[in-house]
């Protein structure tokens, strides 16, 4: 059962659609969460709302928040293009490192201990690379967990298909996609 979901362009806005849509997010989840939600009320802390928030937030949640589930959004549009850019430099890349370097490293053994579970927009354009870099980090640790990844995001292998469909037009002058798309990902 996952300790840690890993997510690509999945938009984690506010606790109130994550409670209202929880199913999705928790249904990765699904048996691991079962008992946290059998007792009726599930303790949600959300981290980040961008990368680039701050990050002594995941700390206090985790030390102090007495929390089931601790969400980290770290997607944006913008960020999707700075993850594109670094993964064309190195393709290791392209998952935000903050969530490794300052959200887990410091926390994984005391996530472990306390039961919580993680769900991270983390993955960007590389969820795979990024997956792998944190059991690497758990295992370096002495931490068992396991971590899921969902992924269905990445629309570049459709690409010709919506260029040729006419219907992806910019909403406000209503031109046609570029020539050069380095990255196209849908929000599910």
């Amino acid at each position: 059962h996952p300790t840690i979901c890993m997510m690509a362009a999945y938009s984690l806005r506010t606790i109130s659609s994550i409670t209202k849509n929880g199913s999705m997010f928790l249904k990765c989840l699904s048996s691991a969460s079962h008992s946290v939600l059998q007792g009726g009320t599930v303790r949600i802390g959300c981290s980040s709302g961008f990368w680039g928030d701050t990050s002594v937030s995941a700390t206090q949640l985790v030390k102090y928040g007495n929390i089931d589930f601790l969400v980290a959004d770290y997607l944006s549009e913008i960020t999707m293009s700075l993850l594109t850019a670094a993964k064309r430099k190195n393709p290791d890349l392209g998952y935000t490192p903050d969530f490794i370097r300052h959200c887990m490293k410091p926390l994984l053994k005391d996530i472990k201990k306390q039961g919580v579970r993680v769900v991270a927009s983390a993955g960007g354009i590389n969820s795979e690379s990024c997956v792998k870099v944190l059991k690497e980090l758990a295992q370096s640790q002495g931490v068992e967990l396991s971590v899921a990844m969902v992924t269905g995001d990445d629309m570049m292998k459709s690409l010709d298909a919506v260029r040729d469909s006419g219907l992806a037009r910019d909403i406000e002058s209503g031109n046609m996609l570029p020539k050069s798309i380095l990255s196209m990902n849908a929000y599910l």
